[in-house]
This record gives C-alpha cells, structure tokens and sequence, in this order.
C-alpha cells in the first residue's frame, strides 16, 4: 500500500510498473529504426525479396510469402526486447514483494527465513510462466499475419495514396531526389535504374508492411501488459499464500518441526551451558568432599 511507504518511491508498484511500461513501448519503437530508411537503402531490402520470391502468377499480385518473410525480420530483431523487460519487471517486483514481507514478519525470525524462500520460490515460477507466454506472443507474430483493427487498412491507404507523387519522383526526378516518409527523408536517385514496375510493387509492398508493423508493436505492447495484469493478480490471490502455507506448514506438519528447530548456533550454545553447569556441579561435589575432609580432625580432637 502506497501508506506504508509514502516516502520510497521505489515502493510505490503502480507508478514504477506504468513507467517501465512506456518506457519499454517507447524502446520498441525507437531502438530498431527501419534500415530500409536509411539513405540509399530505400526499398532495396524489398526489391530482393520480391524477385527472390517470384513465381507463376499474375503481374499485379504481391507474393504473401515474401510479406511474411519481411515481417518475420522485422519480428526477429525485436524479439527479445518483450522478455528482458519481463524479466526486468519480475526482478522489480522480487524486490517489492521480499522487502514487504520482511516488514511484516520482522518480529519473528525464524518465520522470515520460510517466508523469503517460499517468496522467491513463487516469483521464480512466475517469472518462467511469464517469460514462456511473453515468447509465445512473439512466435505467435512470425507465423500469421492478421488483423482486425481499422488503423492497418486506413494506414495503408494513406500511405498508398503517395504512390503517383513516388513514382513521378523516380521516372521523371520532379520535386528532387527525396522522399518524406515516416519523419525521414530517403534518398531515391538509386532506383531510376531499376524497373519500374518492380519498384512500384516494392513501395506498395513497404507500405504494407509499415502500416502493419505498427499493429504489431501495439499488440506487443498491449499483450504483455495484459498479462502482466493477469499475472499480479494470480502472485497476490493465489500464488503466494498457497506457496507460503506450503513451506511454513508443509504436507505432514514438517514446516512446522523446522521452525522449532534451534539454530546451530543456539544449539552449540546450549551444549557449551550445559557443560559448563556439569563442571560447577563437579567442582561443588570436590569443595564438598574436601570441606568434610578438613571438618573430620577437627571433630576427632575435640
């Protein structure tokens, strides 16, 4: 609870997660830019593609296996990013959550000890549960291409309505050597000597993919958040009692026995008090014997 440490703002769950969350959408859309943006690059990446991928079939057709293959690319360089952030989150919330307990059960040692490894026992298993279903997001997107969400086709329009004003660009070299696309400006004087219709295709096919990308990133995003939801809220109703319980308890009453147990360090103390009373009681028994030895000519003169 944000009362219990008003003042550690590392504490504070909610706002450290939803920072780490933009932060984490903002990484995945600036840390891989698109190398097909770079100058002399533009479209270059496509155009192989699409003459890699040619078969028997009608002229005005995009090949999808070679949209696929552009898209798998894409997906493959950004594909750890969603797990290190995961793992980064689970690390946060380790801390979190040990730091919580250790509060709440400072006035009993030996339960503390349980507690903490029940904890991390539980935040380990979730992190693997959570890694696994954050990689099967990513797989998920280099298998299929779909979308229902409106912002693919009205993306794709607008940037497909550029294609007269590119390609007056690249047969006739109006308005300059140039195009604004996407923020940057890309050089095109190196595709005047390439064919034309294979150059055509090749924006088209860019701007699938670029319109695409972008409901991929978002699902990215979105996904993991969701689950990371999901996933807190399963730690805190489920995991973590049943896992504390289990150690502190355990299935024959077992938990139990260990914290009753005396640590070592106790138990080689008891040991050393023990005998240290053994050798006063021996030495009070020798004082004795020979108290009565002294006592007995005493008495034999009187």
């Amino acid at each position: 609870e944000y009362e219990e440490f008003p003042d550690a703002e590392d504490m504070h769950c909610t706002g450290r997660l939803a920072k780490m969350l933009d932060e984490y959408a903002n990484d995945l859309r600036t840390k891989y830019p698109d190398e097909g943006l770079l100058q002399s690059n533009f479209l270059v990446e496509e155009m192989r593609v699409l003459v890699e991928s040619q078969g028997m079939c009608l002229p005005n057709f995009l090949p999808r296996v070679a949209f696929l293959f552009l898209l798998r690319e894409k997906v493959r360089r950004v594909s750890n990013s969603p797990t290190q952030f995961i793992n980064k989150v689970w690390s946060y919330l380790e801390t979190v959550v040990l730091r919580v307990f250790m509060m709440h059960s400072e006035s009993y040692p030996q339960v503390q000890i349980s507690v903490k490894r029940a904890a991390q026992s539980v935040m380990n298993k979730m992190r693997a549960f959570s890694v696994e279903r954050v990689r099967e997001m990513v797989e998920t997107e280099k298998i299929a291409d779909y979308t229902c969400n409106p912002l693919y086709r009205s993306t794709w329009s607008s940037f497909i309505s550029r294609t007269d004003e590119f390609m007056d660009k690249v047969k006739f070299g109006q308005k300059g050597n140039t195009l604004e696309f996407e923020g940057c400006f890309v050089d095109i004087k190196h595709l005047r000597e390439k064919n034309h219709l294979l150059v055509e295709q090749a924006f088209d096919m860019k701007m699938r993919v670029v319109a695409y990308w972008k409901i991929v990133l978002m699902r990215l995003v979105d996904n993991v958040a969701l689950h990371l939801l999901f996933a807190l809220q399963k730690l805190v109703t489920e995991q973590l009692d049943a896992g504390i319980i289990d150690e502190l308890v355990g299935p024959h009453l077992g938990g139990i026995e260990r914290m009753l147990e005396e640590s070592p360090a106790i138990v080689n103390k008891r040991s050393q008090l023990s005998r240290s009373i053994e050798l006063l009681r021996e030495a009070k028994d020798a004082l004795s014997f020979i108290g009565d030895r002294i006592a007995a000519p005493t008495k034999e003169e009187d």
